[in-house]
């Protein structure tokens, strides 16, 4: 933290306003199988006993519909290769979550995180390319329903300049892990900077932070 500017720091602590697009699920009991693990909620969260598909794991994001009239959770899938994103949408907070179904969206099996850009439209941060290792790290974004994803970019790779030499080459053996740009978690921050945050692991090693303009997105 020490060696970001005064105005980076200051976006980062941000991170821990009370805000209601941003802040965790309540509280709720919790019984063998059952959670209600889910990133960036609005009282969103779906009970783990209403998935009813069993090769997608309990590793979710979740996202806002425009002018917050409904939400989605997608979930990763181990099932098969290649992995598709699972999804369940609902009209409003009150409404029942639809069934879990299959989308279209590629995923190389690792962790993904979603939410809203100031604008309304939603972005998906994951390992999009189904590959040997998680990498690259993609940012996409939806059309204004943002029920379709239909710009994806290249967020960051070990592959690029910054991280050579050694890039995608780990340090370190051990169970689980693996090279590449993964477990993302974003936030895009209004101001003086505005800009789109992303904090993410090297190699299952290290810790970095991108960020790019929100005007770029």
């Amino acid at each position: 933290l020490e060696d970001m500017s005064q105005q980076v720091q200051y976006d980062i602590s941000l991170l821990n306003q009370t805000n209601p697009t941003y802040r965790p699920c309540d509280t709720s009991p919790l019984s063998t199988g059952h959670t209600t693990k889910c990133e960036y909620c609005t009282n969103g969260c779906q009970d783990w006993n209403d998935v009813t598909v069993s090769t997608i794991e309990n590793e979710r994001t979740h996202y806002l519909l425009p002018n917050q009239t409904g939400d989605v959770i997608l979930y990763r899938n181990k099932g098969k290769v290649p992995n598709h994103l699972y999804a369940s949408v609902r009209s409003s907070y009150d409404a029942p979550w639809s069934m879990v179904q299959e989308t279209n969206i590629t995923d190389d099996v690792s962790n993904i995180n979603a939410g809203n850009l100031p604008d309304g439209r939603a972005y998906l941060v994951s390992n999009a390319l189904v590959n040997y290792i998680r990498d690259p790290l993609y940012l996409s974004t939806t059309d204004e329903t943002n029920l379709h994803f239909v710009q994806t970019h290249v967020l960051v790779s070990c592959h690029m300049e910054v991280f050579q030499p050694g890039g995608c080459i780990r340090r370190f053996t051990g169970g689980g892990s693996q090279p590449g740009c993964q477990y993302p978690q974003s936030l895009p921050i209004t101001g003086d900077s505005s800009n789109f945050y992303t904090i993410f692991s090297l190699n299952k090693e290290d810790i970095w932070i991108v960020s790019i303009p929100l005007s770029e997105i």
